[in-house]
């Protein structure tokens, strides 16, 4: 019975260890999170949002928005934990998606957002 079992934890080690590596036997990295060429064209979005009141509301849209493989960073103002009028700038690349859409994009993850283009609010 001992031995089944140290057997059977074997193989759920491996198989664990096996899920994380990619084809080349390292571990593989999600495409969402890799690194993008310095080359390609950025552009940022600043914005006062008001998010829906909850617990975690800046982290929920924070995994919300980087969804999309368009967004690379998003850096809120300093007033962690509050969920309203808060300032963002989202850092996106321009090729991947469009100002308009990334708009479309936050108001719908906001009950309200003042987009500031050119500049910061």
């Amino acid at each position: 019975m001992r031995s089944e079992s140290t057997v059977l934890c074997a193989a759920l080690l491996t198989a664990s260890f096996g899920c994380a590596m990619g084809a080349s036997g390292r571990p593989g990295t999600p495409s969402h999170d890799k690194p993008t060429a310095s080359k390609l064209a950025h552009a940022e979005l600043d914005a006062v949002v008001e998010l829906e009141v909850a617990a975690n509301c800046e982290e929920a849209f924070d995994l919300a928005l980087y969804k999309s493989p368009g967004v690379e960073r998003i850096a809120w103002d300093e007033k962690a934990g509050k969920c309203s009028g808060r300032h963002v700038v989202i850092r996106y690349l321009s090729q991947a998606v469009k100002e308009a859409e990334l708009i479309a994009m936050v108001e719908k993850l906001a009950r309200s957002v003042e987009a500031h283009r050119g500049g910061t609010p």
